[in-house]
């Protein structure tokens, strides 16, 4: 069965005929504006060709052919942005994040979602960000890193693997599941996933997601709400495992405020499809889905030991609690449960603050150098020092001790000087 034949069992002729000349035009991108680093107005002057997201706030798009100018920018190397395709976008958005929300992004590398719903958020939330690939987890360290962001947690396990979940069962106010497959909104990106589609593919796929659903949807509290999703045109992966669900839990859809943006199934509206002849984007399956029942709240854990040791000593910190994880010290807005702390796989907390030799922080993180507004010792570089430093050049300036490098009033990186030079303690990484 070809591409075409097989959407027919749901969409029409003139549909299938819209959707794959709109997949023969150019990909388009998108950025989400991280506002605590910089303002609207400043990133629109400095890259005129973005346009606003329909949907999304403090998003835009653009043409794939500018992305290299977005991300060879200084302003991206400071974390004042994330590149995310525009669909791609909308799962985080339409779920949104409410005050106090404890948020499981279960399938999260590399990292989009879980970035949205941080971005959306406050410091009353946690956003545990978990993938079975450590690899890809590796890439959102660095995001997360770069952009500040102090209310994610990366942790990297296998759910199924001896039934982890279920001592995490009824945990999370609200999930995310980004699910693997077949991939067909990905066809302009990449063109080799059409010749590497197949209907037997997104029928074993679509197997694997029904598993994968149900133990997400266990994950979640009585009154929680889950967002499935997929970057998947096919109904077998995208309406049938949300008819599959219904089958075998107690739970309802919720509705999703009409746009004409959005394509609706007629003979299963469980959920919306993002075409892109219909929403500028490459494509996504959404369907949100409540629990039955009365949320309580979250438990409210008394601060560790950790944060009692160091809480005077870093009073640059806006962030209250303190987590010592392999000798490494991390700083988060919230604590987090010790449940949670030692039921998964943790790999990184919020921000990390660095490692510790003799009692003592060695060598402050990028990550806590992005995660200040000012320091008691700082210096302002040009662009050219900047870039430099990031490149992994020490800089001639004659200053001792720990001194915070910024870039147009924004952090850069935490350096040490002997006098003569301010050594690079810029991560590898990067360079």
């Amino acid at each position: 069965m070809d591409f075409s034949t097989h959407l027919s069992s749901y969409m029409s002729p003139l549909d299938i005929d819209k959707l794959n000349k709109a997949l023969m035009e150019e990909p388009i991108n998108g950025l989400l504006l991280n506002t605590k680093k910089m303002k609207r107005d400043k990133l629109v002057a400095l890259f005129p060709f973005l346009k606003e997201h329909p949907i999304v706030p403090n998003a835009f798009i653009f043409m794939n052919k500018y992305k290299s100018e977005l991300t060879k920018s200084i302003y991206y190397e400071l974390g004042c942005y994330y590149i995310e395709e525009p669909s791609a976008m909308m799962p985080a958005y339409l779920l949104g994040i409410d005050k106090g929300d404890i948020v499981l992004d279960l399938c999260a590398a590399p990292g989009g979602k879980s970035i949205g719903l941080s971005l959306l958020g406050d410091e009353t939330n946690l956003i545990i960000s978990n993938d079975i690939a450590y690899s890809r987890l590796v890439s959102e360290v660095d995001s997360v890193s770069k952009m500040g962001l102090s209310n994610i947690v990366l942790t990297h396990n296998d759910m199924k693997k001896n039934d982890l979940y279920t001592y995490l069962y009824g945990h999370f106010d609200k999930v995310i599941v980004d699910a693997p497959c077949s991939g067909s909104a990905m066809f302009r990106k990449e063109p080799k996933m059409r010749s590497d589609w197949s209907y037997n593919k997104v029928v074993k796929q679509a197997e694997i997601q029904k598993e994968l659903i149900v133990m997400a949807f266990d994950l979640l509290k009585p009154g929680g709400v889950m967002c499935y999703s997929t970057c998947s045109y096919s109904k077998e992966e995208d309406e049938d495992v949300i008819e599959y669900l219904l089958s075998q839990r107690e739970c309802m859809i919720e509705e999703i405020p009409k746009s004409e943006l959005y394509y609706v199934n007629k003979n299963k509206p469980l959920g919306i499809h993002l075409f892109p002849y219909l929403f500028p984007g490459e494509g996504q399956y959404i369907c949100l889905v409540r629990k039955y029942g009365d949320k309580w709240d979250n438990k409210v854990e008394p601060p560790s030991k950790e944060s009692v040791m160091y809480q005077n000593k870093f009073k640059e910190n806006k962030l209250t609690h303190y987590q010592i994880l392999r000798n490494t010290l991390y700083t988060l807005p919230i604590p987090i449960e010790s449940k949670l702390f030692y039921t998964l796989n943790v790999i990184y907390l919020g921000v990390k603050i660095g490692e510790i030799k003799n009692s003592e922080v060695y060598k402050y993180d990028l990550s806590y150098a992005r995660s200040l507004s000012s320091y008691k010792e700082e210096i302002e570089l040009s662009e050219k020092e900047a870039w430099e430093y990031i490149k992994g050049h020490s800089l001639d300036y004659k200053k001792e001790g720990v001194i915070l490098l910024k870039y147009d009033g924004l952090p850069l990186s935490f350096t040490k000087g002997d006098g003569r030079i301010l050594k690079n303690w810029y991560p590898i990484l990067h360079h």
